[in-house]
């Protein structure tokens, strides 16, 4: 029994070692890229670097000015565009309704009509809708603390090919073939893309609300809990940013020396990477 204690946990303790450890490689390469963002931004608003990792991510949680250029860039622009979502869904529930009463009265040519209306008016909103989404991601690729994950299944939904494809099915199927179910079907597809559209937006306003309140959840690498390094090389607009993890020889060295961690553990940490002016060392690595 004890030998078989023993095998397990010269399995899966290891396996947990090298999975914490891939978690943090990628954690911290996040916060890399996060970072170097911050550093621009930071720049921008003061006219100069700073190479504290910790006072950089700071400004981007506090500073007045930063938080208002990201509320003008970001955070209007995605509430106007959620309520613009939430009228279009009111539309398609109104169409979708329509849709129900012509199953059983298939030639209400006033339905029909305000159905065909409606659809319009949820596709052009729509497409209005994409265009402002794309816009806004362009500029939330370029800043700090960015709810990319969850914006970017957001916006997958409405770039999809079969999202403007199921109103142009409604509209079909009620003008000119008359097919009422297959457009009632068409319809709930459209609203629930709808939602889960608004779902998204919704998730992502409450993420930027959220903004992280400990700037060490944000500067440090989450392997040795040390800031992140920033080192500036030349001056002027000639100045390369060079951002890089902040394990060293000597952590190396003290994971490889603790007996559990290294010879029962089998771990072995190595440096996560940098960036040099915004190039990632680890693009072409795995």
């Amino acid at each position: 029994m004890l030998l078989a204690v023993v095998l397990v946990a010269a399995i899966v303790y290891p396996r947990k070692n090298w999975e914490n450890e891939a978690a943090n490689r990628a954690l911290c390469r996040a916060r890399l890229v996060n970072l170097d963002k911050a550093v621009q931004q930071y720049r921008r608003f003061n006219g100069s670097f700073s190479t504290s990792a910790v006072r950089v991510m700071q400004f981007t949680l506090t500073d007045p000015g930063y938080l208002a250029q990201r509320d003008s860039l970001v955070v209007w622009p995605l509430r106007n565009t959620k309520k613009a979502l939430d009228s279009l869904q009111q539309m398609q529930a109104l169409a979708d309704t329509l849709l129900g009463m012509l199953i059983t009265a298939p030639f209400d040519s006033t339905a029909i009509d305000s159905i065909d209306r409606l659809e319009d008016r949820v596709i052009d909103g729509s497409r209005y809708s994409r265009q402002s989404l794309e816009t806004v991601g362009e500029r939330m690729a370029g800043l700090p603390n960015m709810p990319m994950a969850v914006f970017e299944r957001g916006l997958s939904v409405i770039t999809r090919k079969d999202y403007f494809f199921k109103m142009e099915v409604v509209k079909r199927m009620v003008t000119a073939i008359g097919n009422r179910q297959a457009a009632r079907a068409a319809s709930k597809e459209t609203l629930a893309n709808l939602g889960q559209l608004a779902f998204y937006l919704e998730e992502t306003l409450a993420q930027l609300a959220a903004a992280p309140v400990r700037v060490d959840s944000l500067s440090v690498c989450p392997t040795v809990g040390e800031p992140l390094q920033i080192t500036l090389v030349g001056s002027g607009d000639a100045t390369v940013v060079n951002i890089s993890c902040s394990i060293d020889s000597t952590d190396m060295q003290r994971v490889q020396a603790d007996f559990f961690k290294s010879r029962i553990g089998a771990l072995k940490i190595f440096h996560h990477g940098h960036l040099a002016g915004g190039v990632r060392s680890w693009a072409a690595k795995p």
